[in-house]
């Protein structure tokens, strides 16, 4: 033992864990290690002091004084490792999902949920044609969907997005137009320019929809593969009041005849109220279903066949359907016991051309099996129609 000696050693370890497997940047989990020794001694050398008096007169005695200090530290400032092999044991973590974060209000995909178009107001290329005549241009639209869904996870996210064998599919919409055939109620087709023809859908929002300026909305987006269609393919979207006069009468169509909200046999037959001997009487340049409401069930709906669909939106005879719940089909979508024949909306234009260096609203897709994310500003609206108050807020919100 040299009580002139001191020799220490140090050992400091910080580890801290997180709460969640999720790791967040500027939480991670860490563990850091540091090691220090420090050395000191003093030697006493008299032999020095000795040969010194020779020269000069010293009363101290002569030493040696040595001394030092080592630290090393052993960082690891992310515990969390990726087991994926490729990334070498590298240190994970997770950036806030600001996409999932978003409000979104759903517009839904089941294709019960969706009625037949009303007329449009206005139409490219006929413009000042009563409503009835409009209808003589109205083509053959359907929608359905196919259960269980033939769309998969990996068709539209590709290997951006993972999921459990159980939820492999995601829910679609199916929309076919056909311009060259007639649509309901067009009891006068057009035989000439198709190109002016029309067809769609529609479909009451849900009440927190009622002021997508004060929810903070600003985009419309969804998720399409555009199928056989030309390369200046359009798709209207109207986004507002919208009239629920499918058949355009100016009165309220609906199978309720005795309103007793419940659909019973004698009144299953159309939203004309119909049936296909009453429309060949009024319609006889007709042979069969001049009205072209009649509902066709399908046998096979896990065969993505446009075929098979073409008349699952029928309403006459469409209480067979056990998709649909057994009431009334009816104009008056947001059921007040009347019909709503005011056009106030936002018209969008969205070309459907999937090429990403001319069309400005696809946001994503292309590479995963022909699916394509479009999204479409609120404020980039076409024109309006009606009397909009929040028209400043919209286009400069």
């Amino acid at each position: 033992y040299d009580k002139n000696t001191k020799l220490g050693f140090s050992y400091l370890n910080l580890n801290q864990q997180t709460l969640s497997d999720k790791v967040r940047i500027g939480e991670e989990p860490l563990n850091n290690t540091i090691m220090g020794i420090d050395f000191k001694t003093l030697i006493e050398m008299p032999f020095i002091t000795k040969g010194l008096d020779n020269i000069i007169s010293t009363s101290a005695p002569s030493s040696l004084s040595l001394a030092g200090e080592y630290a090393f530290i052993n960082p690891d400032p992310n515990t969390k490792k990726s087991t994926i092999g490729s990334d070498n044991g590298e240190s994970i973590a997770y950036i806030d999902d600001f996409e999932g974060a978003k409000k979104i209000i759903p517009i839904g995909v089941s294709y019960t949920s969706w009625s037949d178009i009303s007329v449009p107001d206005s139409i490219g290329g006929l413009e000042n044609l009563p409503k009835m005549q409009l209808t003589n241009y109205k083509a053959k639209t359907f929608w359905y969907s196919i259960t269980p869904s033939d769309v998969l996870v990996q068709h539209i996210y590709g290997d951006r997005k993972q999921a459990s064998k159980d939820a492999q599919q995601i829910s679609a919409l199916d929309l076919v137009f056909r311009p060259n055939q007639r649509g309901t109620f067009n009891y006068n087709p057009n035989t000439g320019d198709i190109s002016q023809n029309w067809g769609g859908i529609m479909k009451l929002l849900s009440a927190s929809a009622n002021n997508l300026i004060e929810e903070n909305i600003e985009f419309v987006e969804f998720w399409a593969q555009i199928v056989n269609a030309p390369t200046d393919a359009k798709l209207f979207l109207d986004l507002g009041q919208i009239s629920e006069d499918v058949i355009p009468n100016n009165k309220l169509d609906t199978e309720d005849e005795n309103g007793n909200d419940r659909i019973d046999e004698s009144e299953d037959i159309g939203l004309d109220f119909l049936t296909n001997s009453d429309e060949l009487i009024q319609f006889p340049q007709f042979t069969t279903d001049p009205s072209g409401d009649d509902f066709q069930p399908v046998s096979n709906s896990r065969v993505n066949d446009p075929n098979l669909f073409q008349n699952i939106n029928g309403t006459e005879r469409n209480s067979q359907s056990t998709d649909l719940a057994r009431s009334p089909d009816t104009e008056d979508l947001n059921h007040n016991f009347s019909l709503d024949r005011i056009n106030s909306y936002f018209r969008y234009e969205i070309p459907l051309d999937t090429n990403r260096l001319t069309n400005d609203y696809i946001k994503g897709g292309g590479d995963n099996a022909g699916w394509y994310l479009f999204r479409v500003p609120l404020k980039d609206f076409m024109y309006t129609e009606g009397d909009f108050r929040l028209l400043k807020d919209l286009e400069y919100g």
